[in-house]
């Protein structure tokens, strides 16, 4: 373990981030424009405003709301013909504290209190960078327990500057994908403190927060994982691990409702509009377990992870060094990351929609940074050299996705259509190429949820 403040290289890497971040979504402007919330965003968004301001889980409220807010609602329909949100309401939970906030200068500043008037955009647009900020100095101190501090600070860097992350902490920042990574940092790291100090309030937080994960993103239930699997590498181990936990029993009841409270109020919902605890909105679109499409999630031209965000190939490769190194987490992040790629690129729409690169790759992040920092460090104390021509790649690739996120915002690497044609004409162009429309490679929804993908 290192001690914090003698690791000056991280923290000034840590501020430098931080710093982008804030210039970046304070450069922006969206919500001038009524632009931080759209899509899903607002899916996530709408259970604050219908609950705290109209009293109408219904959301038919939404149908006399002035068509310059760009407000939707997207609805499945229940048995009484009512809409029923597609979207659960965990984001709603961290987006709320800035929602009130929000409602409370509305007046005095001369807005609407109608909970989707510039002030409220204004407002979310902070919630992103105020959860990505923490998560990044939270992510240096998870860092420090096992590793040294070029490691951290490149890692620190790769991760938020690097991939496709910065993109959802910016441009879209109030989509899932940043929050559950700040979420599973604030997991692991309770985690941490909980294996080396075991206290009952610990462990609560532990349950209430993968409870929240789970309640945002369903799959990410798989990160509970990590509990059993920590410092586990052998059936022995295993068995140990099993048993330290049923000594602690009375700990893990507390994770167990933890983990429950962030789900009552949601299935409350879902009980009063549907008649049912548990609620699939997702109607015709599913999962084909036995056709992954993973070599297309990882490599492919149209979103693949690894083409997108290739940095992120340093935290698979530090996976062995976990087992080098004989870390306490190397067979919680094989398993994870493994089952979490089976399960992703299963589902129906493996490119998932409109977005930059994979999305759901994000969520991920925490764990891989954990192997992406050993991978390093091992690289540190085998030859400075290495080490140094790793550090001079990272910052090459830290550019790349600049330069290739500011393509996508500008429209020049497509949404869901790119395909190996359209990359080669566009890549490290600032403007379209020739014949541009006649490259898009536009994917067939329709047939991708009967399988042909």
């Amino acid at each position: 373990m290192t001690r914090l403040t003698k690791n000056p290289i991280s923290s000034v890497v840590a501020i430098i981030v931080s710093v982008v971040l804030l210039y970046t979504v304070l450069n922006l402007s969206k919500w001038r424009s009524y632009g931080v919330l759209k899509h899903d965003m607002y899916s996530y968004y709408n259970y604050l405003p219908a609950k705290f301001i109209y009293n109408d889980l219904s959301f038919g409220y939404g149908q006399s709301l002035p068509k310059e807010y760009r407000a939707e609602v997207w609805c499945v329909t229940n048995q009484k013909g009512e809409c029923l949100n597609k979207m659960t309401m965990g984001l709603s939970y961290l987006y709320a504290p800035f929602f009130f906030t929000a409602h409370l200068l509305a007046k005095p500043l001369g807005f609407p209190a109608d909970g989707y008037s510039k002030i409220y955009h204004l407002l979310m647009a902070f919630v992103p960078l105020f959860y990505g900020i923490i998560g990044i100095w939270l992510l240096r101190w998870l860092l420090l327990r096992w590793f040294s501090d070029w490691p951290v600070a490149l890692t620190v860097a790769a991760v938020y500057l690097g991939t496709n992350l910065f993109f959802y902490l910016t441009a879209e920042g109030n989509m899932s994908h940043g929050y559950i990574l700040f979420l599973s940092i604030v997991y692991i790291s309770l985690l941490w403190k909980w294996n080396h100090r075991p206290l009952k309030q610990t462990a609560f937080f532990i349950g209430l927060v993968i409870g929240l994960i789970t309640l945002i993103r369903p799959i990410d239930l798989l990160l509970v994982l990590v509990i059993p699997l920590w410092q586990v590498d052998s059936l022995k181990s295993l068995k140990f691990r099993l048993n330290y936990l049923w000594l602690k029993r009375i700990h893990v009841t507390m994770m167990i409702l933890g983990f429950v409270i962030p789900l009552i109020p949601q299935m409350l919902y879902w009980y009063d509009q549907s008649g049912q605890f548990v609620y699939y909105s997702y109607g015709d679109e599913g999962f084909f377990w036995t056709d992954p499409k993973i070599l297309k999630g990882l490599f492919s031209f149209r979103k693949g992870w690894l083409i997108y965000s290739p940095v992120m190939a340093l935290g698979l490769l530090g996976i062995v060094s976990l087992y080098r190194q004989k870390h306490e987490l190397k067979l919680a992040t094989t398993l994870f990351v493994s089952i979490f790629i089976y399960v992703v690129f299963s589902w129906w729409c493996w490119w998932y929609g409109g977005s930059y690169g994979m999305r759901p790759m994000i969520d991920v992040y925490a764990l891989l940074a954990i192997s992406m920092a050993a991978f390093l460090q091992g690289l540190q104390k085998q030859s400075k050299k290495v080490f140094s021509a790793i550090g001079v790649l990272v910052v090459l690739l830290i550019g790349l996705n600049q330069f290739q996120t500011a393509q996508y915002r500008w429209g020049i690497i497509h949404y869901h259509g790119m395909n190996w044609a359209t990359y080669k004409a566009t890549f490290l162009k600032p403007n379209y190429p020739n014949g541009y429309d006649k490259l898009i490679d536009e994917p067939n929804y329709e047939e991708a949820k009967k399988g042909n993908r």
